[in-house]
């Protein structure tokens, strides 16, 4: 249930995404948004972000243990600059789910004046 799920989003720990595909990963943002660190597959949304962020070093690059140990030796030997990055990836998406959320916000508001003012008209 949900305290379990926030239980374990509250520990440090490493999560694993070891999806095969992925289009957009409610998971990889729900992490991120917790300040969890994760290793995830190199596909779809999943890849492409890891990259614009610069954790390709986080990225799976088989299905394999040694490629989950390649993964937490990156945080292990780099581990400052990672959690920079996982930073800048959280601080970004928030802005971006804040400016998308405002756009509709003012769209509404747009629509319900000019409604409005056609009912003043008539």
């Amino acid at each position: 249930g949900a305290p379990e799920v926030a239980a374990l989003l509250a520990r440090r720990a490493v999560f694993l995404l070891p999806n095969r595909e992925a289009t957009q990963s409610g998971a990889l943002y729900t992490l991120l948004h917790h300040g969890c660190f994760f290793i995830c597959a190199d596909v779809g949304d999943l890849g492409d972000f890891m990259r614009r962020f610069g954790l390709d070093r986080l990225l799976l690059k088989e299905r394999s243990a040694d490629a989950v140990a390649d993964g937490l030796d990156a945080l292990r030997s780099d581990g400052e600059a990672i959690t920079r990055a996982f930073q800048a990836a959280q601080d970004a998406s928030a802005w971006a789910r804040t400016t998308a959320g405002l756009a509709q916000i003012y769209t509404g508001m747009a629509d319900a004046t000019i409604a409005a003012l056609g009912e003043e008209r008539r």
